[in-house]
This record gives C-alpha cells, structure tokens and sequence, in this order.
C-alpha cells in the first residue's frame, strides 16, 4: 500500500465519523427547534432537519473528508449524494411518522423519535455514500500513483 493509499485508509474512518457527528448535530438541533419551538410537525420537522444535515454533510464530505485534486461543487456528486440522501430521508420520514402514531409528543419523546429514525437513515445513508464517495475517492488515489 502506498504512502497516499495508507494516509486515506487511516483518515477516512475518523473524517467520515467527524463529519456524520456533525451532520447529525445540524440535523438534530434543526429538528428539535422546528418541532418544539415553531409547532412543525415531527415529519415535517425531520425533513427540514435532515437537508439542513445532508447539505453540511455533502459540504465537508466533499472537502474535507474526501478531498482529492478534482474535489469542487460537482452536480454529478450532488445528485448522488441527494439520491442517497433521498433513499434515507425516505426511510426516516417512516420511522418518525410510525414512531409519532405510537409515542405520545413531549420533549423527551420527540428526541427518541429523531434520535432512533436518524440512526437507521444514518445507517443505510453510510453504506450508500461509502460507496459512492469512497470509491471515488479510492480511483482518484490509484491514479495519482
């Protein structure tokens, strides 16, 4: 493994945890404030919350955790990450809507709610974008060989 490959292999478990801390913060505080502060309903409030989170999350993933020679506002790597995004954004709507049917509001409550729905979006939303971003990252180290 080279020197590159190597500096990749350790940093990008740290960044990618660094940055989905981060998004998760954006995402949670906007959601808590929408919901409890502005009356938003719990999906409605989970939607908001988790774009706020995914444009954090595609800013620092872009140049930060993944950051290679070609890295930039690219359209193609914004719809991959908006497709992702949307595939977890639509399992976390779920959730939250099921969750919201069963638990009754209060502050501590909607916390449990975007707290579990956000793990299982965070869960299938980090499978989808290592693979996308990770092996993009991981061509972009081959050919700087």
């Amino acid at each position: 493994m080279t020197d590159l490959k190597q500096v990749m292999a350790d940093k990008l478990p740290w960044r990618y945890l660094i940055v989905i801390v981060i998004g998760f913060g954006a995402d949670f505080l906007v959601s808590m404030m929408l919901a409890r502060a502005f009356g938003v309903t719990l999906t409605g409030a989970a939607a908001a919350g988790f774009v706020a989170g995914l444009l954090a999350n595609y800013m620092l993933l872009e140049f930060w955790a993944f950051q290679r020679p070609e890295s930039g506002l690219s359209l193609g790597r914004v719809m991959k990450t908006f497709l992702s995004g949307g595939a977890a954004l639509v399992l976390r709507l779920t959730v939250v809507f099921l969750l919201g049917l069963i638990v009754q509001r209060g502050f501590l409550a909607d916390g449990f709610v975007f707290v579990s729905a956000a793990g299982l979006s965070a869960l299938l939303n980090y499978v989808l974008l290592t693979k996308i971003f990770y092996s993009s990252a991981q061509t972009s180290i081959e050919k700087a060989e």
